[in-house]
């Protein structure tokens, strides 16, 4: 089984609570006595009745000891009632299992923060900002955890020279703006987010890093400026034309970002010409085009080009995948988001694609797996799209209430954040559009209306 392969199995399991652990027998799949204990346990923790929802997860464990997705929630119960060590021994015993995004990692660095253990806290969100989970929440908590030590120097001296591929690359400057604005040093941060920016423009997750640092859109002032004149670091074995063609996407990227269409539409048109062989000029071409209305083929044709020059490009799948799903074709998008996921398979967005696609195929069960997918390796789903797909799916299938529930596990929330996110259901529940999904899918009337304007 490939590494891809076999990851995807442990997040789809994880999300649906039917993880496979050392104790279980193929026999024992499914053991109804377990699944009823976790029903029960949902139950209690949608009333709020925690020592009841401790005692069924801990009988469904009985039943079936092997229960990833039931010892995951009972270590968060602990961790909530403030029994800290059980829950971190719980954490600790499903890392393995949970694959690279491990939100157990997670949850432990909050523990050792809790507990004052700062080594071992610096350790788990160092694996969590590596260049191979790039969890980007975890940047931000790493440079305060260092900021607190006194090790913010030492780590950022490890940031200097660039190696690895240019993804990997963008990640490191990325990484290092992280650490600049923890020091204070924010003309060094924004200049290094912007690095990061130009050496990796059509990442979607290397964006919204550098969107931190704008400072809600007012940062932005002088930034296109900033990539006509600063030179990019360049990444190991790159060449000046890949230098010069990264500025011009970054701009394009900023361009965008404040407002500024026409030059932003004159950059990409630029780098275009320039470099038609380019698979990030023709990913960001067809992100562009995908918002031009009756130009939607012309953004399919652009994001199969970009795959054609680099077949392996797991944002490229989805973007084709986004493109095929407003033109009503499901079966399309299903497979390109199977492709971003084969390709990438901790691409959170693309199994939110994945769910979109199956919801508007008229398959709420499986959309419901994909969203939780898409949740479980991105809790904070910064777009918002898992979240309403999951809300308009759970909605669908009769069981709104669970929405906030599943969250509130994966983010630990407090009382406050789990009454914001009930707030955030119940606004979701009034829309026209989850009336639309309850009804069929909100996704399919979309994408109907999509074909009508234009599309094959």
């Amino acid at each position: 089984m490939s590494r891809a392969v076999a990851t995807l199995a442990v997040v789809l399991a994880c999300a649906t609570a039917e993880l496979a652990g050392p104790a279980r027998s193929a026999s024992r799949i499914g053991d109804p006595a377990a699944s009823q204990w976790r029903r029960q346990a949902l139950e209690h923790r949608i009333r709020g009745e925690k020592e009841q929802e401790i005692a069924a997860l801990r009988a469904a464990l009985q039943v079936l000891p092997g229960d990833g997705g039931a010892r995951f929630a009972l270590a968060v119960a602990l961790c909530e009632r403030g029994e800290a060590g059980e829950a971190a021994g719980g954490f600790e015993s499903l890392l393995d299992q949970e694959g690279l995004r491990s939100p157990s990692l997670a949850h432990l660095a909050w523990i050792d923060r809790a507990a004052g253990r700062a080594p071992q806290e610096i350790d788990r969100l160092r694996r969590l900002a590596s260049e191979e989970r790039r969890d980007l929440l975890a940047l931000p908590d790493l440079a305060a955890a260092l900021r607190r030590s006194g090790g913010l120097e030492e780590a950022l001296a490890n940031e200097r020279a660039p190696r690895g591929r240019p993804r990997d690359a963008s990640w490191r400057a990325l990484r290092a703006a992280f650490l600049l604005d923890a020091l204070g040093r924010d003309a060094e941060a924004r200049s290094r987010a912007l690095d990061a920016l130009a050496l990796d423009p059509a990442s979607p997750v290397i964006r919204r890093g550098v969107r931190w640092f704008s400072d809600g859109g007012r940062g932005l002032q002088g930034w296109a400026r900033a990539l006509d004149r600063a030179p990019v670091a360049a990444s190991p074995g790159g060449s000046a034309e890949d230098a010069g063609v990264g500025r011009l996407l970054a701009r394009h990227v900023v361009l965008g970002w404040q407002g500024r269409h026409a030059e932003a539409w004159a950059a990409i048109e630029k780098a275009a010409a320039a470099w038609p062989a380019s698979a990030d000029v023709r990913l960001l071409r067809a992100e562009w085009l995908a918002g031009v209305p009756g130009r939607r083929d012309d953004a399919i044709a652009e994001a199969s080009r970009a795959l054609a020059i680099e077949p392996g490009l797991a944002e490229a799948y989805e973007a084709l995948g986004r493109l095929q799903l407003s033109a009503g074709r499901w079966r399309e998008a299903e497979s390109a988001a199977g492709a971003a996921i084969g390709q990438d398979p901790l691409d959170a967005p693309a199994y939110s694609l994945l769910g979109c696609a199956r919801l508007a195929a008229g398959a709420p069960d499986t959309a419901l797996v994909a969203f939780r997918s898409a949740l479980f390796l991105d809790p904070h789903d910064a777009p918002g799209e898992a979240r309403r797909g999951l809300y308009a799916t759970l909605a669908r299938l009769g069981r709104p209430q669970e929405g906030p529930v599943f969250l509130s596990s994966l983010l630990l929330s407090d009382a406050e954040a789990l009454a914001r996110e009930r707030e955030f259901i119940r606004r979701v529940m009034a829309s026209p559009e989850t009336r639309i999904a309850m009804d069929g899918s909100m996704m399919a009337s979309q994408a109907r209306q999509g074909a009508r304007g234009g599309g094959r």
